[in-house]
């Protein structure tokens, strides 16, 4: 499962991280990548109960993706109206991964309690 893990956040690293460099810039890139993992990171800290570990990558390739299709989009009201369905529901898939995980820890139901105060 690590090897899994690993070899797909490289190849989305590749493939995002080519996408944000080809528009905005090697720094751009570092420095995309280098917010939206401590970001990405913060919101793990906040969301997951106090005696979990969450330290990685994934955040920051994630962020290399919205970062990506942000660059791509046309700015038009039904673009956006687009962009902020999909945002929701990538959100909560993510949530219920996160739930699904904890619950296999046993620490099930937390999760989405936390996240629910922060909105």
């Amino acid at each position: 499962m690590f090897r899994k893990h690993l070899s797909s956040n490289l190849f989305f690293l590749y493939i995002f991280g080519k996408l944000v460099e080809e528009d905005e810039g090697n720094f751009a890139l570092w420095l995309s990548y280098i917010l939206t993992g401590v970001g990405a990171n913060l919101v793990s800290w906040l969301v997951l109960p106090r005696n979990t570990v969450s330290v990685g990558a994934s955040g920051a390739v994630f962020g290399l993706f919205t970062i990506s299709v942000l660059v791509k989009m046309s700015w038009d009201w039904r673009k956006i109206l687009e962009l902020l369905i999909l945002g929701q529901f990538v959100i909560e898939k993510v949530m219920e991964a996160a739930q699904a995980s904890t619950s296999l820890s046993g620490r099930g139901g937390h999760t989405l309690s936390c996240y629910e105060r922060l909105l």
